[in-house]
Formats: structure tokens, sequence, C-alpha cells
């Protein structure tokens, strides 16, 4: 090895990080686990609470001037704020509205979830149910989210649509699950009419229907909202999977809806968890072993390194 060896090129080359970016991804995904401990919970406590929950909804003096510490480059920080700043180093979204925060014991989700074979399934979201309150959801992820409603009343023919800008620093499974939540709101104001006899909430996400038909422990703000709301509605209550775009007309409209909404204009919200896991992936992906350094000759893989270097034995060392 020569002094003039490039070091970060022959990393690089095989595979393997430098020292400081090593330990900048485990100080992420260390603050990462943090914030995936639910509240309360000593990891969780130690970053930041403008960090965490953010301050555009904060009161006067709720919050010290200490606590925004963590966004200088030059103050002294704990443990917690230096964290913070780490984190938010590879973020490229807006913080001041603070991270999905994470709760234990959560209730079981009082209802149904109707998960069928893609046939049947298709068969059902078709059909008309007049003496029910159907409601079709969908979520849009791109660059920004969206949120897509269309439902329909007891007795009623007209299809009524709604959708929702999410903004930033959301994965497509956070807009499904925040478009079902939504749709359960819908629910709940609308199935007082004295006519409608159940609610069904079709959605074409089985991740989502899933994750909120599996009794955990913990879980997002979102999902502790959609059971709440679920067990305070007074009608029987089934979510069903239906495949999407597949031409079932409510569902194609719901997609289209979000997708709409996805462009517009939207008030900073929560960034989610998944988000943050995907950046922080993004951003230190290892490269590929390069397959001659993998697979070669060890003689021929010595060349090829002494090439990529600068210090193979050619014309110009002669």
């Amino acid at each position: 090895m020569f002094k003039t060896t490039p070091l970060q090129l022959l990393q690089r080359e095989a595979g393997i990080w430098n020292a400081e970016d090593l330990l900048n991804y485990r100080q992420q995904c260390y603050a990462f686990k943090a914030l995936s401990r639910p509240t309360g919970h000593p990891t969780n406590d130690i970053l930041p609470p403008t960090f965490r929950y953010g301050e555009l909804d904060a009161q006067p003096g709720q919050y010290s001037s200490s606590n925004l510490d963590w966004t200088k480059d030059n103050s002294q920080k704990s443990l917690g704020k230096h964290l913070a700043k780490q984190l938010a180093s590879c973020l490229e979204v807006n913080l001041e509205a603070g991270f999905e925060t994470i709760y234990s014991n959560l209730p079981l989700f009082q209802g149904e979830v109707v998960i069928k074979e893609e046939k049947l399934a298709k068969e059902e979201a078709l059909l008309e149910y007049p003496e029910d309150l159907v409601i079709f959801t969908d979520g849009a992820s791109q660059d920004k989210a969206g949120a897509g409603l269309v439902w329909q009343l007891p007795y009623r023919a007209d299809l009524y649509q709604h959708g929702i800008p999410l903004g930033e620093g959301k994965e497509a499974l956070d807009a499904e699950l925040y478009t079902i939540k939504e749709g359960l709101l819908v629910a709940q104001r609308e199935a007082q009419r004295p006519e409608t006899n159940a609610i069904r909430v079709f959605s074409d996400s089985q991740r989502a229907l899933k994750l909120i038909q599996k009794p955990i422990t913990e879980g997002s703000d979102i999902l502790l909202e959609i059971h709440n709301i679920a067990a305070g509605l007074r009608k029987p209550t089934t979510l069903y999977w239906v495949p999407g775009h597949k031409n079932i007309p409510r569902n194609e409209l719901a997609d289209q809806v979000a997708k709409e909404a996805a462009l517009g204009p939207s008030r900073d919200s929560f960034i989610s968890l998944g988000y943050i896991r995907k950046r922080i992936q993004e951003k230190y992906k290892q490269e590929t072993l390069n397959p001659l350094i993998l697979r070669g000759k060890r003689s021929l893989v010595a060349r090829y390194l002494q090439l990529k270097s600068g210090h193979a034995i050619v014309g110009t060392y002669l």
C-alpha cells in the first residue's frame, strides 16, 4: 500500500464503506430505532421533543429554547440531540410537523376484515348494496402522497368523492392506512342515518388490511385512530380487499381522486417511519461487489486493482 493509493476508490470498488459513512449510517439507524419505540419508552425519550413531535402545533412556551439545539451545527449536544441532527441530515422534507408516533397496547379491530381470492373479491366489489353505506378508499404515493375517497349512501345512486393531499414524507402504505381512517370518519358521520344497515369499506391494499386485522401490541397513531373509530361505530363494519386496476368503476374513481389530490398543495403533516427507513436505505445502499473481485483469480484481481489505483507496472513506471 502506497501513500498515493486512492483508498476511497478501492473501498468503493470492493463494496466497503469508509469509517465516517459507516458511523453516520449506524447513528441514523439508532435514531430510527428510537423513533420506532412507543411513547414513554426510555429509548424514545432521549430524542428532543421538538424533533419527535415537531413545533408546528406547539403552544407558546411549550418547549425551552435548548430543545432546538439539535438543529445547530456548532452547539454541544447530548446523545439524543446528536442523533436527531444525524437523522435529519438524510431527510429531504420539512420536519416542523414531527414524526409518526408509535403507541403500545392497541385494541383489537371491532369489525370484520375480508380478503378473498381475486375473482370473488372483484364480484363483491361490483355488487350494489342498496341498504348499506359503501366506501371505496385508495392511496397514492409518488413524490407526494394523496388520499382518495368515493362513497355511496343507502338507497341513492349518487357517488360522493373527496381527495386529501398528504404531502411529502409518506409511503404507499401510509397513504392507504390514512385513507381507510378517513373512510371510517365518513362512516362515523353518515352511518347515523336510520336507513343505514351496515358499513362496507373497500381497499385495494392487502398489506394495510392485514395490518389492521392482525392483533399487535404496538402500532402507529393512524392504526390507533382506525381501531378507535371502528369501536365507536354503531353499525356492523366490514373492510374488504378489492383488486386494484381491474375495471371496478368505484375503485378506479378513488384511485383517480387520490392521484389528483397528491398533486395539490398540502399542509405539512407528520413524516412516516416507513419513509425514514427507505431514505436511510437509499442514501447508504451498499454498492454491489464487482463480480471480477468476487469470483476472479487472485492474480487477476491484484492486477485489476493495480490498474484501477494507478500503481500497475505499465509504461509510465518504466
